[in-house]
């Protein structure tokens, strides 16, 4: 096998067929059992549109329209595996991995993580859209990378539905602009160059946040929703009055490091 992709229709190609073949390895149980656990109790009619509009995730109910509200593993499974899929490809292409190995590790830490395989086991009714959240995060800092404003602004688009879907992934996003910029680095660019590009990535967010909001309003104007104040409700996001925002700063580190240092089973 050659070291390195030169095209990127085989690093498409072998990109995507090796994250298949993991997520099938590590998830493909779920394509045939129905496994009634969890929030897989929504798995035999997913009726919960109002719910999530009301935690900001606006765009979820239109997807389950589309796919149906009788929710399939099968269809569902092959739904996640081909958006993950296509996330991998866009995150090698984005952060320069071309060789096979690198890449069909990057696949199988897309797919054998703990976020996927507690979603695939509790919480299957919404694994595509999580995916799809997912893809839409990858595409996002992908198209911003290109500089040309339409891709700019095809790049907020994206991120706006990522969120629309599930506002985790951002994270996701804000990751890969710092490992980008981590690659970057090693190439000495000039600091003009670099405070240019940090600065297209920042106004290419707040875009992207601003319509997420704006659009939520309208969402909840239009359908007579609340703001849930509750569990994973927004009612509280940027209210630091209970706690302080450098507790909250050295909290999580501490979880990043006790994450590593004591690695434990998910049951």
């Amino acid at each position: 096998m050659q070291k390195h992709f030169e095209t990127k229709s085989k690093l498409f190609l072998y990109t995507f067929a090796v994250t298949a073949v993991f997520y099938i390895l590590a998830g493909g149980y779920r394509f045939f059992n129905t496994m009634y656990s969890g929030d897989s109790l929504l798995m035999i009619y997913q009726n919960d549109a109002a719910w999530q509009i009301a935690i900001g995730r606006f765009l979820q109910p239109f997807i389950v329209m589309f796919r149906g509200g009788m929710v399939s593993p099968f269809l569902i499974s092959v739904l996640a595996m081909i958006w993950t899929g296509l996330s991998a490809f866009f995150l090698a292409d984005y952060l320069r991995i071309r060789h096979p190995f690198y890449i069909a590790l990057t696949g199988a830490v897309m797919v054998c993580n703990i976020t996927v395989v507690a979603g695939n086991a509790t919480f299957l009714p919404t694994v595509d859209c999580f995916s799809m959240a997912l893809f839409f995060a990858v595409l996002s800092v992908w198209l911003m990378e290109k500089k040309r404003i339409s891709f700019l602004i095809l790049g907020s688009l994206s991120l706006f539905v990522s969120m629309g879907i599930y506002q985790a992934y951002l994270s996701v996003a804000v990751t890969l602009v710092m490992l980008h910029f981590l690659l970057k680095a090693t190439d000495n660019p000039a600091f003009k160059d670099t405070a240019k590009n940090l600065l297209r990535y920042i106004l290419s967010f707040l875009a992207a946040a601003v319509l997420y909001y704006l659009t939520w309003k309208v969402f909840q104007k239009a359908f007579g929703i609340w703001t849930s104040d509750s569990y994973n409700g927004l009612s509280s996001v940027g209210d630091y009055s209970d706690t302080g925002i450098w507790a909250l700063l050295g909290t999580t580190y501490r979880f990043v490091f006790n994450y590593f240092a004591y690695p434990e089973t998910f049951i």
